[in-house]
């Protein structure tokens, strides 16, 4: 583990938001920014806008800051009707994060609904060679690819644990495409099979390069509160709530899990929780064991 770092947050598309959100993660006390280039307006089409990304790489470049780029959240390898505008989308952030000096690109893993045993194979192919085929431009471009575990909602949502993640980056066997361990998620999507989260995590562990830190209770959404005020208060789905707000065992987790080399532990805080932001990266350093 060599840093914390924080996420960008906002949804209005303008490069020049980036300036009060990275100020924001500097003043946190974080040593990394996990940028959150679908946030920005910076491709359209598949193809880049370089004139808006100019101003991306302007700000970044004001901040001593470790670079992570977290691409589309929509991406999805295993979504074979629009395979074309998958792969140059991601290429086209990919691209970016080589620009900005990132060292890690987050490529969400597949999902789908309701495939069978072979569909679900031939899925898990394709994404292999699209994890391949990435993994050649980020070694290009001096980044390393690391694919995110997600979790369903839904009766009939396929999607991939760490481990199975790990089991797909171990069969791409490419240097520039490890693993991304979601804590959060992986509890929610293996509560959801009545499942053992942690220890998917522990397989995974050893191929992993980069953490999404977030607390939960690992309860799929079921219901909804009326506010997310209620909806926290029935600890219900993907919260992203700063860790000990939830029950993820992070201090067991910590204390016996060992991830590659130069592991960032980004903290995926939403907007609603900025003031805690300085004391969620210094609780997050001392749990990883990071002095100042």
């Amino acid at each position: 583990m060599v840093a914390v770092g924080l996420t960008t947050q906002g949804q209005d598309g303008r490069p020049d938001s980036l300036l009060p959100k990275l100020q924001a993660i500097r003043a946190a006390g974080a040593d990394a920014a996990e940028i959150a280039l679908y946030d920005l307006d910076v491709v359209a089409g598949g193809r880049p806008l370089e004139r808006q990304f100019a101003r991306v790489l302007e700000i970044a470049s004001e901040f001593a800051l470790r670079y992570s780029v977290h691409g589309p959240i929509a991406s999805n390898p295993w979504d074979l009707r629009h395979r074309e505008i998958h792969e140059a989308v991601a290429a086209a952030h990919l691209t970016m994060a080589g620009r900005l000096g990132a060292g890690i690109y987050v490529q969400h893993s597949g999902r789908t609904v309701h495939a069978t045993g072979p569909e679900l194979a031939a899925l898990r192919a394709q994404e292999r060679d699209f994890l391949r085929r990435l993994g050649d431009l980020a070694g290009r471009m001096g980044v390393t690819v690391v694919v995110e575990n997600l979790f369903g909602e839904r009766p009939g949502d396929l999607t991939q644990l760490p481990h199975e993640v790990a089991e797909q980056v171990a069969e791409v066997d490419h240097p520039h495409v490890r693993v991304l361990i979601d804590f959060s998620h992986a509890y929610q999507e293996a509560t959801r099979r009545g499942v053992d989260a942690w220890a998917s995590v522990r397989q995974a562990a050893p191929l992993t390069a980069h953490l999404h830190v977030h607390d939960s209770f690992g309860r799929t959404a079921t219901m909804l509160g009326h506010t997310r005020s209620e909806t926290v208060a029935f600890g219900m789905g993907d919260l992203h709530l700063p860790p000990g707000w939830g029950d993820i065992p992070w201090e067991m987790l910590f204390g016996e899990l060992r991830f590659l080399p130069g592991t960032i532990a980004n903290v995926e805080l939403p907007a609603r929780y900025a003031e805690h932001a300085p004391e969620v990266v210094a609780q997050v350093r001392a749990m990883v064991g990071l002095g100042r």
